[in-house]
């Protein structure tokens, strides 16, 4: 039975620039991310696929496929209904810990190689990989969708809804639709405004323009090894300040830039 469309919608500001993102990328990978949860004890496909499927429904956004035949104005779609698949892995011969989270990595893996086709919701999936001891969950998900805050939102209420927890489930009964918050902001985004507003600063007093470019589709990449310790440190940082460790991290090099440039502010662009 195919799906009906529940509604359409402009791209917000920064889901247009994910979608610029995901196009340059020759693999259609850019901005497609996983994470990988482990745990003591077995996790049940079938309730979790239940769990899911109840996060399907009540989230428009886990419904929502994205068109961009126009590419002048690009589009996300809501639709009423979407398949919900749970794969599952079991297996036989994982003797110690390091043995099956090697085993769950290799298929963390293989379903990052396939990625996410933005046309077909939902644009995130789960995988449960089981053994005699432990579990696992592999998470893969699009940006396009979620940031870093709905993220740990998104999962509480996975966790608690795949726990059967009706008592704190209540929590979640209230919610503010993604496509009433696009209806909001669309009146308010002018582009012609902002072009206005940002000749009229850039032209005013003494100001310095940094550019760095890069070939279409090619990414600049940078590598830090991060000890444990100094990761906790950040993540406390980040939770005490309520912002995310991405936006920590771009407030730590727009400290850097000012310290090293001898600026006042610094703006940077992604």
């Amino acid at each position: 039975m195919q799906a009906r469309v529940e509604s359409i919608h402009s791209l917000s500001p920064i889901q247009k620039d994910f979608l610029a993102g995901f196009l340059m990328d020759p693999e259609r990978r850019a901005y497609l991310s996983q994470w990988i949860g482990f745990y003591s004890e077995p996790i049940d496909p079938a309730r979790w696929k239940q769990a899911w499927e109840t996060l399907i429904q009540r989230h428009g956004i886990l419904r929502t496929a994205f068109d961009w035949e126009n590419p002048a104005r690009p589009l996300q779609v809501v639709l009423t209904d979407v398949p919900v698949e749970i794969i599952s892995h079991e297996i036989a011969e994982a003797n110690t810990l390091a043995d099956f989270r090697t085993a769950v990595e290799k298929f963390a893996e293989s379903r990052y190689e396939k990625g996410i086709d933005i046309r077909k919701p939902p644009l995130m999936d789960f995988e449960v990989v089981t053994s005699s001891e432990w579990s696992a969950v592999i998470w893969t998900r699009h940006h396009l969708i979620t940031d870093g805050w709905s993220l740990s939102r998104l999962y509480e209420e996975m966790l608690t809804r795949y726990a059967d927890n009706s008592n704190k489930a209540e929590s979640f009964k209230e919610k503010t639709d993604y496509g009433s918050y696009l209806n909001a902001l669309e009146p308010l985004l002018n582009q012609e405004d902002g072009r206005n507003y940002w000749q009229d600063y850039l032209a005013t007093g003494s100001k310095r323009i940094y550019k760095t470019r890069t070939h279409r589709g090619e990414a600049v990449q940078g590598e830090a090894n991060l000890t444990e310790a100094t990761m906790t440190s950040l993540r406390e940082v980040s939770r005490t300040n309520r912002v995310t460790l991405n936006t920590l991290f771009l407030t730590t090099l727009a400290d850097g830039l000012c310290r090293t440039l001898g600026l006042e502010q610094v703006c940077l662009g992604m």
